[in-house]
């Protein structure tokens, strides 16, 4: 979980005296490092060196149909001490690089992500998403670049953050999910259009992500990807915690709004407190 980033929020009425509240995203998922050198690069850039033997990267272009077909990578998440009706789930970072870069700024085309209740390739079932909605908020250069433990140190693969929309999915309950995703790069780069991805480096005895590819799922390392949460006391989902997240809440429960059942054993008193005790508490 990230620090508390407190911030001035403006109260009304009896409450019109400015009031501290707290960015309420949390980190609800984190997959594992990439970053192997840091200030070790080009131009004091960081480095994530792959493992000798290990692949550079591997093509997740989907969107613009290669000649294989769609190709999607997937892996698995965690979701815990989510309250009753589940964590409500924010945006997501994933990390890829466009080989043949000739600019840090590289900005990919679009994402498409999908939450399954279980690994694609033994029968689990879609749950939300789709590989026609594009959700990409924006492409940042994260100031490292993927090197090959055998070559020479080169700025042609910069490691970009993609910022994924994830408010469309449903709340998820604790228990384990997986993410199948898939991009399209920067069509200004003309000499290789397709985004490929990079994998937690060092790779772990435990990695069971896939890839689809030519119709068929493979085995890969895990990779890097963080997924973001909106904090279980930002019921009016504003990315801060207010008192009126507050009002906000008791006006669902009053109302019988499902949402108001934050421990998840119906609707009842208790869930007041447990609300209460959330929001004092903060994230």
């Amino acid at each position: 979980m990230r620090p508390v980033v407190l911030s001035i929020c403006v109260g009304v009425g009896l409450l019109a005296a400015p009031t501290f509240c707290n960015a309420a995203d949390i980190v609800l998922f984190d997959n594992g490092p990439f970053i192997t050198g840091v200030g070790t690069g080009p131009n004091g850039s960081d480095v994530s060196v792959t493992e000798s033997g290990a692949a550079i990267s591997i093509s997740f272009n989907a969107g613009l149909a290669p000649p294989n077909g769609p190709v999607r990578v997937a892996d698995d998440f965690v979701v815990s001490g989510a309250p009753g009706l589940g964590a409500r789930l924010s945006h997501m970072y994933v990390y890829g690089v466009q080989s043949n870069s000739t600019t840090s700024n590289v900005q990919f085309g679009a994402a498409y992500v999908a939450i399954y209740d279980g690994q694609p390739s033994a029968g689990g079932n879609l749950i939300a998403g789709d590989f026609d909605t594009n959700r990409a908020l924006s492409s940042t250069w994260t100031g490292a670049y993927r090197l090959s433990s055998s070559g020479t140190p080169s700025t042609t693969r910069p490691i970009t953050r993609i910022d994924v929309d994830m408010s469309w999915a449903p709340p998820l309950r604790n228990g384990t999910y997986w993410i199948v995703f898939s991009a399209i790069g920067d069509a200004s780069l003309s000499s290789n259009p397709n985004p490929q991805t990079i994998v937690v480096t060092p790779h772990r005895a435990t990695d069971n992500a896939q890839q689809l590819f030519n119709g068929n799922w493979v085995n890969l390392y895990d990779l890097p990807f963080v997924v973001h949460a909106l904090c279980p006391a930002d019921f009016n989902a504003s990315h801060t915690t207010t008192v009126g997240d507050i009002f906000d809440f008791l006006n669902a429960w009053f109302a019988g709004n499902p949402l108001a059942d934050f421990n998840g054993n119906g609707i009842a008193v208790s869930d007041i407190f447990d609300f209460l005790n959330q929001w004092f508490t903060g994230c």
